[in-house]
């Protein structure tokens, strides 16, 4: 099995810093992988995503989130962390 190499950055994103400031944390690391030049659109979903995320941490957990991006050449790992101790709960639409 040949070796692999990973970067990854991780920040915690307050509430106070507002959605915006993560989504762009996250479109200047995507373009350190040059992907808003070779991936635009594909940034843009991740951008996206984050930005989603990030919103339900801040808005529904009322809660700091923690975020992470992983990449190993073949796959980009998003995750996002919230501090709630309560866990997700279906609303009524």
């Amino acid at each position: 099995m040949g070796d692999i190499q990973a970067v990854g950055w991780a920040r915690r994103m307050p509430v106070s810093a507002g959605v915006r400031e993560g989504r762009d944390w996250v479109r200047r690391h995507l373009a350190t992988l040059g992907w808003d030049e070779a991936e635009p659109e594909l940034a843009d979903g991740v951008v996206l995503a984050v930005s989603e995320l990030l919103t339900n941490a801040h808005v529904h957990a009322h809660s700091d989130a923690e975020l992470v991006l992983t990449w190993d050449g073949r796959c980009l790992r998003l995750s996002v962390h919230d501090h709630s101790p309560l866990p997700p709960r279906q609303r009524t639409a």
